[in-house]
């Protein structure tokens, strides 16, 4: 009777290892956990990722018409980030296969806003974490200032220069082209961020989605969100109105 329990461990460790074989691998990047805020959205690094693969986050967006669920903002997540072309295609800047996204990432510029992150030579990540902050459970957030523009400040212990940086919508075609997140008078049907999510009318104000890609490289292998939608964050919407 004893010897069933055993037979059956035996199969079972037999189909784990053979039907496994061949399957691709890398390594595990963890994604942030999103922190609940009154009036700003925010994100915490895990400090389990590996500072020998990780090496910063993408951030993405995505324009919505008021009152938007996050259901939806979900559904719609899963069913484009389906693999790693889709999060190349977003995060290469003004190519061809970005141009009917709905989605797109966010410019990223230094304090004064005199360099680009997304322009800089090697292009990603483009909100880059140095292997000590790899080891930091830093946070960051995300909120609308005075003046229109995204400010994302880096706190709780992070130790990179760049503790505060400005994000702003790319509204051109074949290029880069910055404007404000939440001056929704600079917004125009022919902006292609607005275009390519297919909104007409936005007197009323837009919700903007923010998400948040986890990025590492596996020897020369690109690694995004594990290359699944389910490791990457929907952050929250700032309105815009």
């Amino acid at each position: 009777m004893l010897r069933k329990p055993c037979l059956y461990f035996t199969a079972v460790l037999y189909i784990l290892l053979f039907t496994h074989c061949g399957i691709p691998s890398f390594p595990y990047l963890y994604p942030p956990e999103v922190l609940t805020a009154a009036g700003y959205i925010e994100f915490q690094h895990d400090d389990d990722n590996d500072p020998n693969v990780f090496e910063g986050y993408e951030i993405y967006y995505r324009i919505y018409e008021p009152g938007i669920s996050e259901t939806q903002i979900l559904a719609d997540l899963s069913g484009y980030f389906n693999g790693i072309s889709a999060f190349r295609d977003v995060s290469d800047d003004g190519t061809i296969a970005n141009f009917n996204k709905k989605y797109r990432r966010v410019l990223l510029y230094n304090e004064d806003k005199s360099v680009n992150f997304n322009e800089l030579e090697g292009g990603m990540p483009h909100m880059p974490v140095s292997s000590v902050d790899c080891g930091i459970d830093f946070s960051v957030q995300f909120l609308a200032d005075n003046d229109g523009f995204l400010q994302i400040n880096f706190i709780e212990g992070y130790l990179g220069s760049n503790d505060v940086l400005y994000g702003f919508r790319n509204i051109g075609v074949s290029d880069i082209t910055s404007s404000p997140f939440f001056r929704i008078a600079e917004y125009t049907t022919t902006d292609f961020d607005v275009n390519s999510a297919e909104i007409s009318d936005f007197s009323g104000g837009l919700e903007i989605a923010f998400f948040a890609v986890p990025y590492g490289m596996d020897d020369i292998t690109q690694i995004f969100a594990n290359n699944t939608s389910e490791d990457m964050r929907f952050l929250g919407t700032i309105t815009a109105n």
